[in-house]
């Protein structure tokens, strides 16, 4: 059957001898297979440019975002954070506490939200906990050390803080003790003549606490 000829006009014998159905059906399986390099190639090109265009619009988002942080005046977390922010950070620090399972004197005291100092640490520790977290899952399969560095650099020596002293807290062993402002403010006669002007800023805390 593959070496019959197909001819529907037998009559024309000046025709051209037609294609046995074997060497039709060779030809389509070789014009498949020159198809499937093609998509291949195309398909090749299309994920570079693909990639690249990704890529600049990274870039591009990159730029915008350093441009605007060029207008945006630095503020304190405790006077930017909102009801949701205060909520999250709330919920993550008792997750953190629950999940690490520390010796009890590295226990966060329960009102460390009116100890402004603290609060300020406990929310970039939490900001860099997301971001130590986001890169290692997104390094899944080539690894990062972003959690090692996170852990090591950022959560024990906070940690450690909280417990050592550092902040009043370790005075608020069984109920809060409201903080004192003990530190004095800078004595300006001491600045260059042209400098000594009054403090544009006075940062607070959300209490109208110091730290």
């Amino acid at each position: 059957m593959s070496d019959e000829r197909v001819n529907t006009d037998e009559t024309d014998v000046d025709q051209a001898e037609p294609y046995t159905l074997g060497e039709l059906s060779n030809g389509l399986q070789a014009l498949a297979a020159r198809l499937d390099q093609t998509e291949d190639h195309f398909g090749g090109v299309l994920d570079k440019v693909s990639a690249a265009v990704l890529e600049l619009r990274d870039q591009v988002a990159e730029l915008i975002k350093k441009q605007a942080e060029k207008d945006i005046a630095p503020r304190p977390w405790i006077d930017r954070a909102s009801r949701a922010q205060w909520g999250e950070l709330v919920g993550w620090v008792d997750w953190m506490q629950a999940r690490y399972g520390a010796l009890p004197e590295f226990d966060i005291a329960p009102c460390w939200p009116a100890h402004t100092g603290l609060v300020e640490e406990l929310a970039g520790l939490f900001h860099s906990w997301k971001r130590a977290q986001t890169v290692d899952e997104l390094a899944e399969k080539t690894g990062s050390n972003d959690l090692v560095a996170w852990h090591d650099r950022w959560f024990w020596p906070l940690r450690q803080r909280a417990k050592s002293g550092h902040y009043r807290t370790t005075n608020c062993k069984e109920t809060h003790k409201v903080e004192r402002v003990t530190a004095k403010p800078t004595d300006r006669q001491y600045l260059p003549e042209a400098s000594r002007t009054a403090p544009d800023h006075q940062p607070s805390g959300p209490h109208g606490e110091g730290r």
